[in-house]
């Protein structure tokens, strides 16, 4: 708009008309068969389309010694979603406001800030009665959803989250070297639902209410032109979604009383800079964080939906490292490695069982990450990107319960290195492109469901994947 005054604007639509969902395997089934679906799934029509729209726009303001920025944005979602044992049709309407002012006055800089957001939904669920008797492999992709029969209707609610969240920040320049930095931010939720079904005239409605006060404090001391050494000391806040609140395993509608949100205290140290040339950039960190009432997530016996449970505390300490190497202005290098060890430290479950010591499920204890970037003068460029992730547990006692002789294997979702390449060709104002994914066709599970009932664990990844995108950028 002018020197100091911006506007920018984002619309993104996605229309899936259907999305097939294969379900989790157990670890035989994984390894020999990891293009299967159950037939149960597939009887059930397990699958879901998705129709959504969400947008913002954004102004920002650059002043003398001031910057102002606001950001208002909004959301529609349609989600309609046949699962193992219930149908799931959603409606839902999501907004939200964002402004922030900030500037610096001699050695001190602010920040003070505004988040508010507004989430609603309407949702009903019904049994799943399956597709027609003798029609599971029969029925074209496409046509799966149509043809889902509806059983007795579960629930018929409104759900609404309204949340608001300001924000300060300071920081203090003290002499030439050091940057002393405090925050603090407050969050409030507050959770409503409105049952319309009332089943058996029982009324679920009710109102939960969640807030956390969350404050930080940083130094950063720049050792040399090129080093900074830094430290920070952070708290956090983090609430259940409507989804999880709404899964409960007793298949009562309304919100979860007893499910509460994730409180996470941190603390971190590490070092950044710059080799004297420029050309190797790095980054290195270590942490401890304690999470209490981490929200884990487990199936029951004679289920496929998803619910949600607090351990009582959690503790992870990791170490991350980033190294960039550009000896050219064609050529970059990236490797990134990171080693975390997440692990319950009281987890006591009703059955009287104590899991602390524990790892958590689905986090690998070490990662790393190469990737390699070459772009030549005439526009053209290529990247290939190495990942390679260790053993991970898939279930919260990290192996089989105390009496099963079940193989340890069957909990374990091995490690596996995946490469990925993509090449290009950026002319003006088109960018082409060809990509391929996992390069050697390496067979491993890209996800695990934690603590799947029937130790169904197990989503296998796709093979060898091609791709080819188009990009123009109007300007």
């Amino acid at each position: 708009v002018s020197d100091r005054l911006s506007v920018m604007g984002v619309v993104h639509h996605v229309d899936s008309p259907f999305l097939l969902n294969p379900s989790s395997l157990n670890r035989a089934v994984a390894d020999s068969l990891p293009q299967s679906a159950r037939f149960f799934v597939r009887s059930q029509g397990a699958s879901k389309s998705v129709l959504q729209t969400q947008g913002g726009v954004t102004a920002r303001y650059v002043g003398e010694g001031v910057r102002a920025e606001t950001t208002v944005y909004g959301l529609t979602r349609a989600l309609y979603n046949p699962i193992p044992g219930r149908v799931i049709d959603l409606d839902r309407k999501a907004g939200g406001w964002r402004s922030v002012l900030s500037g610096d006055q001699a050695h001190v800089g602010w920040t003070i800030g505004l988040d508010v957001e507004a989430q609603r939904d309407t949702r009903r669920e019904f049994v799943n009665a399956g597709l027609p008797d003798g029609q599971v492999n029969t029925i074209e992709s496409p046509d799966v959803l149509k043809h889902v029969q509806l059983g007795n209707q579960l629930q018929d609610q409104k759900e609404s989250v309204t949340s608001f969240g300001p924000f300060a920040h300071l920081g203090w320049k003290l002499g030439m070297r050091s940057i002393v930095s405090v925050g603090v931010r407050y969050d409030h939720f507050s959770f409503d639902v409105i049952d319309r079904l009332q089943a058996g005239n029982v009324d679920v409605s009710g109102t939960r209410s969640m807030g956390q006060w969350s404050p930080s404090l940083g130094v950063t001391f720049r050792a040399t032109d090129l080093m900074s050494v830094y430290a920070n000391v952070g708290t956090a806040f983090q609430t259940p979604t409507t989804t999880e609140l709404g899964n409960q395993p007793n298949g009562v509608g309304g919100f979860n009383p007893n499910l509460e949100p994730e409180r996470m205290r941190s603390f971190e140290v590490g070092l950044k800079g710059f080799s004297s040339s420029g050309v190797v950039a790095y980054d290195v960190a270590g942490y401890v964080m304690t999470i209490r009432d981490m929200l884990i997530p487990f199936q029951v016996a004679g289920s496929e939906e998803i619910f949600y449970r607090n351990a009582g505390k959690t503790r992870n300490v990791g170490f991350e490292t980033h190294l960039r190497w550009t000896p050219a202005k064609v050529v970059r290098v990236d490797v990134s490695y990171s080693h975390q060890r997440f692990t319950f430290r009281d987890y006591p479950l009703e059955s009287g069982e104590q899991l602390s010591g524990n790892q958590v499920p689905g986090v690998p204890p070490h990662r790393l990450s190469l990737g390699l970037t070459l772009n030549h003068p005439s526009g053209g460029f290529a990247e290939v990107h190495v990942q390679a992730t260790d053993d991970v547990f898939a279930n919260d006692f990290n192996g089989p319960r105390v009496g099963s002789s079940k193989p340890e294997r069957d909990f374990v979702n091995d490690g596996a290195v995946v490469t990925d390449l993509r090449l290009g060709l950026r002319r003006s104002f088109v960018e082409s492109y060809l990509g391929i994914n996992n390069v050697f066709g390496t067979r491993y599970n890209s996800s695990i469901v934690p603590n799947a009932f029937g130790d169904r664990f197990f989503e296998p990844a796709a093979g060898r994947m091609v791709y080819v995108g188009l990009a123009v950028n109007v300007q």
